[in-house]
């Protein structure tokens, strides 16, 4: 096996000596069979021919020699590429038509699946996301801060953490003010959730004066600085410390792949939230809703109407009813890229068959060369 892989690799490099010596070889054999019938008496130009007809026909026999020595399959692929490469240069209309119809429908294709895995199926930066739920309680998908705190002293799963997401804030920093995305959370919503933090610390339990901000924003407003934890922020008139900085590939619990610009602890007891809660090992959603349930009744009979449990990550997700019209919407999406694909290889398909039409000669010729048809499938296809 050594000794034939090291004639193959010599062939490599040698090609040119090869097939020169090759032809030479297979005129000597056409040459010495033409010898021995004009010995016959038959004339030189009818013995050469008789000759060539025995031999067969030199180009297979060629090929066939070829095959011994060669990495069959490789060669006839960057033959195959070569021989397409020259045939787009001969018709540049048709290569670049073709090769645009396929590179708008495929790159259309990608970005819509990139865009429909990133919103459905991110997942969130926190720990163990199996077995952090979120909860809807009293109908709706916020809760007042008063119920989110009744419930979390239940004490029914092992933590109980809220957010709000759509909210803004605005930073004062010398004579501008910005605008930033910003997510409200309860004081215990990072041990809770188990967000990991690149720089510093998160917010800690009982901690109302500090925030974690993004990696965009410590990239853009701090230069990268990691002295920017510890730094001073003043948000809605109000002073808080950077307490860390979130990973370059944060994404939140809510999901739809997003990332806010810093976490604030809720300051207005006005603010509802959305709650997400961490269950023991091993607790089903069932079970999980049982207990909320139960919880709610104890509680307030108002919290047990359209009570929800679901998961914050993979298909899962997908079952909730708030979410059934959002996939819906993407594999719509997906169906319409794609058809756009399909189109697109029917356009070059149409290309393809006009242009073989004109081709039947050439394949007809090297039909009668030798070629297999096998071997002509493969160089259509290249």
């Amino acid at each position: 096996m050594l000794t034939e892989w090291m004639q193959h690799l010599s062939y490599l490099f040698r090609r040119g000596r090869f097939d020169e010596e090759l032809d030479a070889e297979l005129q000597f054999h056409l040459e010495t069979r033409a010898d021995e019938l004009e010995a016959g008496g038959i004339a030189r130009p009818d013995a050469m021919a008789q000759a060539r007809r025995e031999f067969g026909p030199a180009a297979r026999m060629g090929e066939e020699t070829r095959s011994a020595w060669q990495f069959r399959r490789l060669d006839d692929l960057a033959s195959d590429l070569r021989y397409a490469g020259r045939g787009f240069r001969r018709n540049p209309a048709f290569a670049v038509t073709a090769i645009a119809c396929l590179a708008l429908a495929i790159g259309a294709n990608t970005t819509i699946f990139s865009l429909t895995t990133e919103v459905l199926f991110s997942r969130p930066s926190v720990k163990d996301a199996s077995s952090l739920l979120a909860f809807r309680v009293g109908g709706g998908s916020h809760a007042h801060q008063a119920d989110w705190r009744r419930l979390r002293d239940a004490r029914i799963f092992d933590d109980l953490a809220g957010e709000n997401e759509e909210s803004e804030t605005n930073w004062r920093h010398g004579d501008v003010t910005e605008r930033l995305h910003a997510v409200r959370v309860t004081d215990n919503y990072f041990e809770a959730t188990g967000i990991p933090v690149a720089l510093g610390r998160p917010i800690a339990r009982g901690e109302f004066d500090a925030v974690v901000i993004s990696y965009g924003l410590w990239q853009r407003r701090f230069a990268g600085d990691s002295a920017a934890v510890g730094a001073s922020m003043l948000l809605d008139g109000r002073l808080y410390t950077v307490a860390g900085v979130l990973p370059s590939d944060h994404r939140t619990v809510t999901g739809f792949g997003f990332s806010p610009e810093l976490y604030v602890p809720v300051a207005n007891e006005s603010t509802r939230v959305a709650l997400f809660g961490r269950v023991p090992a091993g607790m089903t959603r069932a079970i999980a809703l049982e207990r909320l349930l139960a919880a709610c009744r104890e509680i307030d009979p108002r919290l047990a109407q359209n009570v929800e449990v679901s998961a914050i990550a993979g298909m899962d997700r997908l079952s909730s009813g708030k979410l059934l019209s959002v996939a819906a919407f993407f594999a719509m999406l997906m169906a319409v890229a794609g058809l756009v694909v399909l189109i697109a290889c029917a356009n070059v398909a149409s290309m393809l068959l006009a242009r073989a039409s004109s081709r039947s000669q050439e394949i007809a010729i090297r039909l009668s060369i030798g070629a297999g048809r096998g071997r002509l499938v493969r160089r259509l296809l290249a």
